[in-house]
């Protein structure tokens, strides 16, 4: 009698292969893994405001509502209280781990002095 052959997928296996964390008001924040939901949430949102451009504010407060998903344990006030320089720097970092992968994007930013890595983990 002949075996079956069985083809099986770890998903748990799958896990990232780091961790990001960013440090805001001395405290670090760890980059939550983006959804399904989260992507269908973020394309949703950017249907809606495609034709409210120009309108600063509504932008603004999206790129804050996205922030808030990629970093929950943010209030956020504490976003509305950056320098806006903090914010697209922010911003800017994490447009380009989602496009580019984030070994690429840490090392880059390491490269320029604006992240620590380290194999510790980091105390909250």
């Amino acid at each position: 009698m002949s075996e079956k052959q069985v083809k099986f997928l770890d998903l748990d296996a799958l896990a990232p292969k780091e961790i990001i964390r960013i440090k805001l008001n001395g405290k670090d924040h760890e980059m939550k893994q983006m959804t399904v939901e989260d992507f269908v949430w973020a394309t949703k949102e950017a249907e809606i405001r495609d034709g409210d451009e120009t309108d600063p504010s509504k932008m603004i407060n999206m790129m804050i509502e996205v922030l808030g998903r990629q970093f929950p344990t943010i209030e956020d006030q504490e976003f509305r209280s950056m320098g806006f320089d903090k914010l697209a720097a922010l911003l800017d970092f994490t447009r380009k781990i989602a496009s580019e992968g984030s070994e690429e994007v840490v090392a880059e930013a390491a490269a320029e002095g604006k992240v620590v890595m380290t194999e510790e983990t980091p105390q909250q």
